[in-house]
């Protein structure tokens, strides 16, 4: 290995070693993980009365609000595509933003997007798609009970007061950095 390669490959590792140390790439971390593991966890359940004359309860969940029944091929009865969307651009600004470390005004924006996409899915899940969406396209009758589990309003809430964490730090480094630039 000539010695422009190990130079390279220690410089590589100490840039690494530079971001694995600052403490918002772990808030980041972290509220990229709790944007994934809210993507798969159900937000609720239905029980009553749905379009096509079904009956039973049902699971809301990111992606789909499908029956929790042994139900024929197809048990889904709405999709909820604008949650699982605004989820995933969450979780993939908060990953990018992680490796932005050298950037730090660009890497808060990617932040602050991220808050605001995870803002919208919370706002999708629940307010529009139970009071809006589902019940003017009739998939959901009035009489229908809907119960949340208001633990993934916790859930929610981590990856959120991470990235506000996060930015916080952002912007304190970017400080230091323009407060060590006006000594020299």
């Amino acid at each position: 290995m000539s010695s422009k390669k190990c130079n390279f490959a220690i410089s590589n590792f100490k840039q690494f070693f530079t971001m694995i140390q600052r403490i918002q790439t772990i808030f980041l971390l972290v509220a990229f993980i709790a944007t994934i593991v809210l993507m798969f966890v159900p937000f609720g359940t239905f029980v009553g009365c749905f379009a096509d004359n079904l009956d039973g309860m049902c699971v809301y969940n990111a992606f789909t609000v499908r029956l929790d029944l042994p139900a024929p091929e197809n048990s889904v009865i709405a999709r909820t595509t604008y949650i699982a969307l605004s989820l995933i651009v969450s979780a993939i600004l908060s990953l990018v933003s992680i490796f932005m470390y050298k950037n730090r005004k660009a890497q808060a924006k990617v932040v602050s997007f991220s808050m605001f996409a995870l803002l919208i899915a919370l706002a999708f899940t629940y307010y529009i798609y139970p009071d809006v969406v589902f019940t003017k396209a009739n998939i959901i009758y009035p009489d229908t009970e809907c119960t949340f589990t208001y633990w993934v309003l916790v859930l929610y809430l981590l990856p959120a007061v991470m990235m506000v964490l996060a930015r916080r730090f952002i912007y304190r480094d970017e400080a230091m950095v323009r407060a060590a630039d006006r000594l020299r």
